[in-house]
């Protein structure tokens, strides 16, 4: 079950890595061209890190966008998982020990 996740987790590191660059990477996998590249690398950056910018909104408005891409994904590719099954898996895969993980990697 987590092998999509982490699939595409890697995939999206090894092409940060190729030089790619970041925002390059991110809109390869996201699928169009990002216009406010600037706000897509401050939603990256976690408080603790930076000293001028507060993107207490943006991490907001990301950990909404990204339970639901991980909604849609997982409620496509099993389908016969019912609801609290697809809660739990979600919850695996947004809870705040892997993100944080694949924060500190990023």
């Amino acid at each position: 079950m987590r092998y999509f996740f982490i699939s595409s987790y890697y995939r999206f590191i090894y092409k940060i890595k190729k030089a790619l660059g970041f925002t390059s990477a991110l809109e390869d996998i996201l699928g169009f061209t990002i216009k406010r590249k600037d706000l897509y690398k401050e939603a990256f950056i976690h408080r603790s890190v930076s000293t001028t910018t507060n993107n207490e909104r943006l991490e907001f408005l990301g950990d909404s966008v990204l339970q639901s891409i991980v909604s849609h994904y997982i409620f496509r590719k099993f389908p016969t998982f019912k609801e609290g099954e697809l809660t739990v898996l979600r919850s695996k895969i947004v809870r705040r020990k892997t993100l944080n993980k694949i924060g500190e990697e990023l």
